[in-house]
């Protein structure tokens, strides 16, 4: 079992305690209101390029081989991540451990150096090339279907930037990024393991105590997404195509969110569901299937996704929306909401044995304010019926809120015969 505590420091920080005390490692983990969509557009990439830079030193460990040793040697090892919503730090920690793991990412946040920016920048263009072919043109399926659904909106741009962007970051505007965005109001702490949450609260205190309180960047609401069908074929030479399905779905803080967790539970959730039963057992069309959803603060979207032979694309998504279509068409049967709940369970419990979902559960939850017990999101799902999931199934999954992106070398007159069929 967990015990969870939160309080605030009184610069504003947010101090999240999971305490566990039957594991034997810790999570040390800061999360920062600061991804793609809080950087200027003309600089974006910036969040994720200051992500990086925070790695270079800082005053008291000023090199990055300092401040990784430091840490290592005390059974950690430092990582970051830039999301399109958010930023986080973090360090798996020896419970003995735990003052260098605060120390060291309090000294990252408070006092980075800023150095080594083009030996960074080097890294990250190199990062960049994975999303582009040799000519330049962007083949991430990702980001591809991130600028159809949110056209013109920060979300629509790449966490990593492009190389004109990155290649125009200098000094003073991580500088200005930082000071905007790594104020102690909006940071949160989490931490999971074998602790005490009077003890975290002291050593928060003593190694983030002294950050400016700053203020939250404002996030520009989401645009609705656009009336589909609507399809982007996007030509690259590999030896199979990539088809994903986008469709609008609700945030956590929706009343149907858990609903739609089980809905795409149903779809996917190991070998028996839905669609790795049709794509995979039954028609040997892709080896893999995957659905899934990208949760943001205050959006979301459901996304279907295969590989394939390029010629037998226009298969491959008759074949997705029909088992789409089936869904939306019929209640799912209550041997298969039973199963999705189950899972779900399972899944939940298998969480109290990882101290990394636990600082990410209540961290995230934190820093959305979205945050809840483990058994509450349980017996929640326990009352969800089939019909909830049918309806909301019926919603979101039709052929006028889709939007398909393929990338590689489909027929694309064949390929847009199936996508404006309507279902």
């Amino acid at each position: 079992m967990y015990t969870w505590l939160k309080d605030t420091l009184p610069n504003g920080m947010r101090v999240v305690t999971i305490e566990v005390p039957h594991l034997h490692s810790v999570m040390a983990s800061v999360y920062v209101l600061a991804g793609s969509r809080h950087d200027p557009p003309h600089l974006n990439g910036i969040s994720h390029f200051l992500e990086h830079v925070l790695f270079r030193g800082c005053e008291t460990y000023p090199s990055s081989r300092v401040l990784n040793t430091r840490v290592e040697e005390a059974g950690g090892c430092l990582n970051g991540v830039t999301t399109r919503d958010f930023g986080y730090y973090y360090t798996l920690i020896h419970p003995e451990g735990l003052k260098v793991a605060f120390e060291v990412l309090g000294q990252m946040i408070a006092s980075p150096l800023m150095q080594e920016l083009e030996i960074e920048r080097a890294v990250i263009l190199e990062e960049i090339l994975d999303e582009v072919d040799e000519n330049g043109h962007l083949i991430d399926i990702d980001t591809i279907s991130k600028q159809i659904a949110f056209d013109g909106h920060p979300l629509s741009l790449p966490i990593a930037g492009n190389a004109r962007t990155v290649s125009a970051i200098e000094a003073n505007d991580l500088r200005t990024h930082h000071a905007r965005c790594y104020g102690a109001s909006n940071l949160v702490l989490s931490v999971a393991g074998p602790v005490r949450h009077k003890s975290v609260l002291e050593l928060a205190n003593e190694a983030f105590g002294q950050l400016p309180r700053g203020s939250k960047p404002r996030s520009e609401p989401p645009p609705p997404l656009p009336t589909g069908p609507l399809l982007k074929c996007v030509s690259h030479s590999e030896s199979q195509s990539t088809v994903r399905l986008t469709f609008p779905a609700v945030p956590e803080n929706h009343p149907d969110y858990l609903a739609q967790i089980l809905l795409v539970r149903i779809l996917d959730d190991g070998i028996a569901s839905r669609l790795q039963q049709e794509i995979v057992e039954k028609r040997g069309l892709a080896y893999a299937v995957s659905a899934g959803l990208d949760v943001m603060a205050d959006t979301a979207l459901l996304e279907v996704e295969a590989t394939v032979a390029h010629p037998k694309v226009p298969e491959l998504l008759a074949a997705l929306q029909g088992t789409l279509a089936d869904l939306t068409g019929a209640p799912a049967s209550c041997e298969e909401l039973a199963r999705a709940v189950a899972r779900h369970r399972y899944d939940i419990d298998f969480m109290h044995d990882s101290v990394a979902d636990l600082a990410g559960w209540f961290g995230i939850g934190e820093l959305h304010e979205t945050a809840l017990p483990l058994e509450k999101r349980i017996s929640d799902a326990k009352s969800i019926g089939a019909g909830e999931v049918h309806e909301i199934a019926s919603r979101l999954l039709c052929s006028k809120r889709m939007l398909a992106v393929v990338v590689g070398r489909a027929n694309e007159s064949e390929t847009r015969r199936v996508i404006e069929t309507e279902w």
